[in-house]
């Protein structure tokens, strides 16, 4: 049992990480082009970092179906709703929706 706990528990620290580097990119890329850290520039830190995503978030959506599937089905479906939020917020900013 204890073992199942610690599963989910780095499942979902991996899930939350990933979701944090992606918000952490965003608000960055939100700045002036001079307040960018300068290493944002080189095409071998998007393919790090881009990877290191992806990685963490399989990787922690595996460990957390692995502990419980129903934690893994009820984070899946509140990942998607967030998306779905978000594209509706932005289809009605430009209009499109």
């Amino acid at each position: 049992m204890m073992e199942t706990a610690w599963l989910g528990l780095a499942g979902l620290a991996g899930v939350t990480i990933s979701l944090l580097m992606g918000l952490w990119v965003q608000h960055v890329r939100e700045r002036p082009v001079y307040e960018r850290p300068s290493i944002m520039i080189r095409p071998g830190f998007w393919w790090i970092w881009m990877s290191a995503r992806g990685i963490l978030f399989l990787i922690g959506g595996f460990l957390l179906a692995r502990a419980s599937l129903a934690a893994a089905g009820l984070l899946a479906l509140a990942l998607i709703g967030a998306w779905s939020w978000k594209r509706h917020w932005e289809a009605a900013a430009t209009g499109d929706g």
